[in-house]
């Protein structure tokens, strides 16, 4: 069975000290991807002191932390619960408002599901493209995140092995995710008009199978699990 995009939403909390989003995860969904964005090179607040999906507890410990001009990161829970509306529900020390997403895959490996990953960054410069390549396997599947200065509606595929599957306004930060079919080598691309600061960070989604794309490799310290693309 091939990996496969589920679901998805993004959402922008106000200043407290937790938020909570309803999402509906299809009924075969094996893994549910939370994920914080900044218009900043860092995350003014600090890693969240509890994230839980329907009561359950989802590791705070980031899987992929990306804090070079533009901040991304990700945490994840396997087996989440589907089927019915439940919330995300996130807590931190401290007043901040927060720029979050959340989607969800079906057909993983779910003893090892992300495998190898990459990022680009705009390198402290407006540009107007960003791209960058992930080993990965037939029926396994790439997703890509890219955080932009915006406008949301402004970011196109165009010349990436991709499919957009959400592009939203986080308080005029433009977020979109693709996801692409697996292969040996799969590119993942996005353009746009008018020069702007952005960073992208694209990883692997293993299939249930030996010969899926790799173990993530955690880093210590800020930045992306993975190589640089």
């Amino acid at each position: 069975m091939a990996v496969a995009y589920d679901t998805d939403v993004a959402w922008t909390s106000a200043a407290a000290t937790s938020t909570s989003q309803a999402l509906t995860l299809g009924a075969s969904a094996t893994v549910l991807y939370i994920g914080q964005i900044a218009d900043a090179s860092s995350f003014t607040n600090p890693n969240p002191t509890s994230i839980q999906y329907n009561s359950v507890a989802v590791s705070t410990t980031p899987i992929i932390q990306f804090e070079t001009n533009r901040a991304i990161r990700i945490w994840r829970l396997i087996s989440p619960d589907t089927g019915s509306s439940y919330n995300i529900d996130i807590s931190w020390t401290g007043s901040y408002t927060g720029k979050w997403f959340a989607f969800s895959v079906s057909g993983t490996d779910t003893s090892s599901p992300d495998g190898s990953s990459s990022y680009q960054n705009d390198n402290g410069a407006s540009v107007t493209s960003l791209s960058t390549t992930v080993t990965s396997a037939v029926d396994d599947m790439v997703v890509s995140l890219v955080n932009a200065n915006g406008p949301p509606g402004n970011l196109t595929t165009t010349g990436s092995d991709g499919t957009e599957q959400l592009e939203a306004d986080l308080s005029s930060v433009a977020l979109q995710i693709q996801s692409a079919a697996g292969a040996s080598s799969v590119t993942m691309a996005t353009t746009w008009v008018g020069a702007q600061g952005a960073a992208m960070v694209a990883f692997n989604i293993n299939q249930p199978a030996a010969a899926s794309g790799g173990g993530l490799q955690l880093v210590g310290g800020a930045g992306l699990v993975g190589s640089n693309g």
